[in-house]
């Protein structure tokens, strides 16, 4: 497949949880306190005010089929507690509204975070996501069939 246009770095402060996993991950979630991005057509979805980085990860996976997460690196940044940008409109109400919105547009793809409320996991290709691309491949054809049929009725 084409090479990855979007990379960046581990998500949390410490990357010692990943001492013993590949250097490099092709699936993982790229926080968007720092990332670099290729030439893309992939934008950010401007109806998104929180979690925008999950979405735009998956618009990339979708597209590419991988994305280039250096898990060595790390960045420090005041994500929850600095003033301005997400900081101003973070609240349980929008944050479920905006992890809503990353269900409804990747199904099978995140789980509620057990151990940070409001937070989620991005799991691209687990058995999960695939049941859920079959499924919405099956209805799909279906839908498309059923539409051939009416349309030959009349």
């Amino acid at each position: 497949g084409p090479p990855p246009r979007l990379g960046g770095v581990y998500m949390l402060g410490s990357c010692s949880r990943t001492m013993f996993d590949d250097p490099r991950s092709r699936k993982g979630f790229i926080i968007g306190d720092f990332f670099v991005a290729d030439k893309s057509p992939v934008r950010f979805d401007e109806s998104m005010t929180l979690k925008e980085d999950y979405d735009f990860t998956c618009s990339h996976l979708d597209k590419y089929g991988s994305i280039m997460r250096l898990n060595r690196m790390t960045v420090s940044a005041k994500h929850y507690s600095n003033s301005g940008g997400a900081v101003t409109v973070r609240n349980t109400k929008e944050e479920q509204r905006n992890i809503s919105i990353l269900h409804a547009k990747w199904p099978g793809v995140f789980t509620d975070n057990a151990k940070r409320k409001n937070e989620v996991l991005l799991k691209w290709g687990c058995v999960r996501h695939k049941l859920a691309v079959e499924q919405a491949t099956k209805v799909k054809k279906v839908t498309k069939a059923l539409k051939a049929t009416s349309k030959r009725r009349l």
